[in-house]
């Protein structure tokens, strides 16, 4: 998806969404990437590095990602995971995060919990949004990951 100028300066907004089905291990590895990654583990197991630290993610288990700094996922062999992943951007989520992992530490892996259904219900009205394409929907999508972004902090930030 390819956000509107005005999404871009004034919205949080999504930068590519989808549904990814691990088919054998690969290392992803970035960094110094504008956006952040949440994605949600629905079958499966993996592990994810980032801030000098690996955790072990499963069925069940959301991971958000600062892309600007260095991190790594990848898939279990013996049994590799489906996920449902969102990159976004904005200035709102930059300046929260910023502020909030300043005065707190923050760790990137959680469990999903009571509220995973939140998640993945906020996901697919963030999916039919980025299908639609219209300035109203790039609003309600910015409104959505602002959303997963709260729940998120509310989980990891200690």
């Amino acid at each position: 998806h390819t956000p509107s100028i005005f999404a871009r300066n004034s919205l949080n907004y999504v930068q590519e969404v989808g549904v990814l089905k691990s088919l054998k291990p690969h290392v992803c590895a970035r960094e110094n990437i504008e956006s952040f990654l949440f994605f949600m583990v629905l079958e499966g197991e993996g592990r994810v590095f980032s801030e000098g630290k690996n955790y072990t993610v499963k069925k069940g288990d959301g991971v958000f990602l600062d892309c600007r700094n260095y991190y790594e996922h990848q898939s279990s062999e013996e049994n590799p995971w489906e996920i449902k992943w969102i990159h976004f951007d904005g200035l709102e989520v930059k300046r929260c995060f910023d502020e909030l992992v300043s005065k707190k530490e923050f760790v990137p892996v959680f469990a999903l919990g009571k509220n995973a259904e939140v998640y993945a219900s906020l996901w697919e009205k963030i999916k039919e949004a980025q299908n639609r394409k219209t300035l109203l929907d790039e609003m309600d999508s910015s409104r959505f990951l602002f959303e997963i972004f709260t729940l998120i902090l509310l989980i990891c930030v200690s």
